[in-house]
């Protein structure tokens, strides 16, 4: 499963968790089960990385902009860390425990 494997890549450090929510938000549709407060942390961040220049879209920023930008996105990081490795977990094992 897609979503499986970024939840798990994102927390092994080797996928950006930013990108990761938006995709895990991106892929609801398919998480039936899961339980809405887990849901609601990715929805939020996926929300919130929208003005945040992410994967091939960064190619599109200007490179002051994209700076600042990536300075704000390092600082969201930074904040949302725990909340979102915490969902990732029990994203994990809600997802194999329907396996």
């Amino acid at each position: 499963m897609r979503v499986l494997d970024t939840a798990r890549a994102a927390l092994a450090g080797q996928y950006d968790v930013l990108e990761a929510c938006v995709d895990i938000d991106l892929a609801r549709h398919e998480l039936i089960g899961v339980p809405d407060d887990i849901m609601k942390v990715f929805l939020v961040v996926s929300s919130e990385a929208d003005a945040l220049p992410l994967g091939i879209d960064r190619r599109n920023w200007e490179p002051e902009a994209l700076r600042q930008k990536d300075i704000e996105a390092e600082r969201y990081r930074n904040a949302i860390g725990d909340v979102v490795r915490d969902a990732l977990r029990a994203l994990i094992a809600t997802l194999e425990a329907q396996a």
